[in-house]
């Protein structure tokens, strides 16, 4: 439907300006609002009716005037993230949002806005992990302004994260595990050996206190992960993992367990009892371990571009070829949240698993081959169905 004829009377409040219908009325307090109602009659007569509901039911809402940096600014202060999370949340909105949407009142934030300022993102020098972790804290402040009453949808529509591709992990063999251990700083075999053979992340590696480790038992118990706050003074904190999946038991095979009781029969008293630390007993930062043991180790084993986490992939692979284990019980042991996030990553690992799954299937195959030329086939007679060709 078109504009309407001069004659026709447009119904109280609606007004035909240019090429759109506007709508003016007044709330509860007698503050006069006007806005486009759309671009026909029956939009517009839609618009006005949804208004009216609003003010007879008495749930209308003034639109917000709350820019998004005062919202922002205050949310990341109150919403509940580990403390590294937030510093890096803060990070990403001095440097990525505010400067674009500070200014902004969060009701103006439409999805062409952020559609271009993604774009900018993506043709940008940033990496596409970089690029998704700004479009993700933009969605968690925009979801909680939503939440809030602030804006009425999302203006995410249409907004694609950019695809980021992962690097191949480089997976150890069990005789480069132990030319590892032996290549490694002699203070720091202990520490190797048990990422090696345990596939512990390096924050749940360093969090380790004397009672996380059960020698007799035969079992490490993950409870904690020690991060570190890059804040103007950097300080480390223990921490619960991120999910319940990362508070996990773990098994010691036995030379780890004789490595690890050396190791603690040497160690002198350190802060919170704990197992691998600085050379003066306190809790050792990640950027610490890198320097003093992780980059000498790859060093000297000729790697130097190994990744720490790639001691992980490791000990994943290690423990399906030599333990036969299932991915359900990898699963477990590496913490991980979802059997898909495990299937994705090291179901490829499983001895076999390919050969296994053509052997099986040919079989089924050869056997339904056999009986179906062997086997007289059933006449109409007999209420067989019949395949047609």
């Amino acid at each position: 439907m078109g504009p309407v004829s001069p004659r026709k009377r447009l119904p109280p409040g609606i007004r035909h300006r240019g090429a759109v219908y506007t709508y003016t009325w007044r709330d509860q307090t007698g503050r006069q609002y006007s806005r486009k109602a759309g671009d026909t009659v029956a939009q517009a007569e839609a618009f006005k009716r949804g208004i009216d509901d609003q003010l007879a039911l008495g749930s209308f809402q003034r639109e917000s005037t709350t820019t998004f940096a005062t919202y922002a600014t205050a949310w990341i202060e109150i919403a509940p993230l580990k403390e590294q999370t937030r510093y890096r949340y803060r990070s990403i909105l001095r440097s990525q949002l505010l400067p674009v949407f500070g200014k902004l009142p969060l009701v103006k934030i439409h999805p062409h806005l952020v559609r271009g300022w993604v774009a900018e993102q993506v043709a940008g020098p940033l990496a596409a992990s970089s690029v998704r972790q700004h479009i993700a804290v933009l969605r968690s402040v925009l979801r909680a302004a939503q939440i809030d009453g602030h804006i009425e949808t999302l203006p995410l529509l249409g907004v694609k994260m950019p695809r980021a591709y992962s690097r191949r992990p480089v997976v150890l063999t069990l005789e480069e595990a132990f030319a590892m251990i032996e290549a490694a700083p002699a203070e720091w075999r202990c520490a190797i050996a048990t990422a090696l053979f345990t596939g512990l992340r390096l924050g749940e590696l360093l969090g380790l206190s004397r009672d996380d480790i059960d020698l007799p038992g035969r079992r490490i118990t993950v409870r904690h992960n020690l991060t570190e706050v890059n804040s103007r003074t950097p300080r480390l904190q223990r921490e619960e993992p991120k999910s319940r999946a990362g508070l996990r038991d773990v098994p010691i095979v036995e030379a780890l367990a004789a490595m690890l009781e050396q190791h603690l029969e040497d160690l002198g008293p350190t802060e919170g009892d704990a197992v691998f630390v600085s050379p003066v007993g306190t809790w050792m930062s990640k950027s610490n371990f890198y320097r003093d043991a992780w980059k000498p180790t790859r060093a000297a084993v000729g790697h130097p571009h190994l990744h720490f986490h790639d001691i992980r992939h490791t000990a994943a692979s290690l423990l399906l070829a030599h333990s036969g284990a299932s991915l359900a019980e990898l699963k477990f042991v590496l913490g991980h949240s979802q059997i898909a996030h495990t299937v994705d990553l090291y179901g490829h690992l499983v001895p076999g698993r390919l050969e296994g799954l053509r052997s099986a299937f040919d079989a089924a195959v050869t056997s339904a081959q056999h009986k179906d030329s062997t086997e007289p086939r059933p006449g109409p007679e007999a209420g067989a169905l019949r395949l047609v060709t």
